[in-house]
């Protein structure tokens, strides 16, 4: 089997539809599916009809069993999820430090 190496820089998304069994292997670096960390050296396999988003923050190296993905440079929102969360965490520590209630999600039950 042919396998090909992918370097894939920080604030990158690798993506793809997988049409046969793909397997992709984390060689170096920090890699994330979906927040979910990827450990090094683990081969993770994804079957026909799968589809599939790898996210770095730090840049990593992922080892492909065959080619049908793409790279994704500025295209993915993960920015502004971490822009999210900041926002969030501001909002939990004042609420923490002024012994009010911090932020909450509301459905349209409330």
């Amino acid at each position: 089997m042919t396998t090909k190496e992918i370097v894939i820089e920080a604030g990158q998304e690798l993506r793809g539809d997988v049409d046969e069994t793909l397997t992709l292997e984390l060689r170096s670096g920090k890699a994330e599916i979906f927040g979910t960390e990827l450990a090094i050296g683990h081969k993770y396999q994804f079957t026909s009809g799968m589809k599939f988003s790898i996210f770095t923050y730090w840049g990593c190296t992922i080892v492909s069993s065959h080619d049908d993905y793409y790279v994704a440079r500025d295209e993915n929102p993960m920015h502004i999820y971490l822009n999210v969360h900041g926002m969030l965490e501001q909002l939990r520590q004042k609420a923490d430090a002024e012994k009010t209630r911090g932020p909450r999600v509301r459905n349209k039950f409330d």
